[in-house]
């Protein structure tokens, strides 16, 4: 094992600008990737408070008194599973806000109030799905005439946050390819500069394995390196470009364990890139076999 080590810090020492060129494509890679992935965490955390503060209105036939519309909300409405709020506006609550806002007494027009008592709920974890399933609960409800809420406005956010969710795998996928193929690509010139010493270790009985090891290790410790620096760069294009161009996208990165999951994913990705792109350059390499 240490003469392996010892291989592999010699072929390092021997092409260190391969060496570097690799590390800079996968942090180059890992960064895009990472940053992407923010601005795709974010679209979902926007999403996530449009939905936490979407309000579903809920009227009661005008027929319903106010008293019968309280009964009806807590008998079988505030059992529906998600409420984070109710509010229910009786309908003299209703038509004072009514002569507030228009200035006109339809009761003494009409001589009756013609306002229904209606309920205004906020649900967690709301989508569209689960939307129209709670349209329906309210609208099962003795008494309830209409169900209101911001229906496109919710599948239109859906919507964009899945296409962000695929361009961020679509990207991530295509960077990783790459990543993997100038790792492959500059493992095997490495493999062609050092074919003399590659030979002398077979002559000398040196196994498949033995040779393969410092390989190994190379695009292990390259990757390694290319995720530490992946990790540099988001959080500079967090502190410093993201401030500067779109504020409101900023995420929150302010705890210990933030830069822990920043620093240590990008270093296991880097070195699965690293060692994978380096097993499938000496495994394929004829002068190995």
């Amino acid at each position: 094992m240490t003469l392996v080590i010892r291989e592999a810090a010699a072929a390092l020492r021997r092409t260190p600008i391969l060496a570097v060129m690799t590390s800079i494509v996968i942090a180059v890679s890992l960064a895009l990737c990472g940053m992407f992935a923010m601005l795709t965490k974010r679209a979902n955390d926007s999403l996530e408070e449009f939905r936490s503060k979407l309000v579903i209105e809920a009227f009661f036939d005008p027929s319903v008194s106010s008293a019968d519309a309280e009964l009806a909300t807590g008998e079988k409405i505030k059992s529906i599973s998600g409420i984070t709020s109710l509010r229910s506006i009786s309908k003299e609550d209703a038509l004072a806000e009514y002569v507030k806002s228009s200035g006109e007494d339809v009761e003494r027009i009409l001589g009756y109030n013609p306002l229904p008592a209606s309920l205004r709920l906020t649900f967690a974890n709301l989508t569209s799905q689960n939307a129209q399933a709670i349209r329906k609960q309210l609208l099962a409800v003795e008494g309830m005439n209409d169900v209101l809420y911001d229906e496109k406005s919710l599948l239109a956010l859906e919507k964009r946050s899945q296409t962000l969710y695929l361009l961020a795998l679509a990207l991530g996928g295509v960077l990783v390819v790459v990543s993997l193929t100038v790792v492959t690509s500059t493992i095997r010139l490495a493999i062609e500069a050092r074919h003399d010493t590659i030979h002398a270790m077979q002559l000398l009985g040196a196994g498949r394995m033995s040779i393969i090891f410092p390989y190994l290790i190379e695009g292990g410790f390259s990757g390694i390196v290319g995720g530490l620096l992946a990790g540099g760069l988001i959080l500079l294009f967090h502190f410093l470009v993201i401030p500067a161009i779109a504020p409101e996208l900023a995420t929150n990165i302010s705890e210990a364990k933030h830069y822990a999951v920043i620093f240590g994913t990008g270093t296991v990705l880097g070195l699965a890139i690293g060692t994978i792109g380096s097993f499938s350059a000496v495994w394929r390499s004829s002068r190995i076999r």
